[in-house]
């Protein structure tokens, strides 16, 4: 995460315990210096935001959840040409 340096930038990367082992893959998106977006696996939610909220509460810090958000993955090797037919020119660019 500390690779994020940008707003609106995002990193897939791994959600690990203190000994390294995996609980999950998640997506951080960087929006400002104290605002971050974690995008955890719908089949997994519960479990992941039950760690989270586990994580930062002695950090004090504040864990919001959004039920009025979702993320749909496109993958393979199409996925941007496919993706790019539902897009305005303008927000085809904004993601070039």
């Amino acid at each position: 995460v500390a690779k994020l340096t940008t707003p609106g930038k995002a990193l897939y990367t791994g959600m690990l315990t203190a000994s390294a082992g995996v609980i999950d893959d998640l997506i951080v998106y960087f929006l400002s210096e104290d605002y971050f977006r974690l995008v955890v696996n719908s089949a997994t939610r519960e479990k992941d935001l039950a760690w989270i909220s586990e994580q930062a509460e002695p950090y004090g810090l504040e864990i919001t959840v959004r039920d009025d958000l979702s993320l749909i993955a496109v993958q393979g090797p199409q996925a941007k040409a496919k993706a790019a037919t539902l897009f305005t020119d303008a927000q085809r660019q904004a993601v070039e």
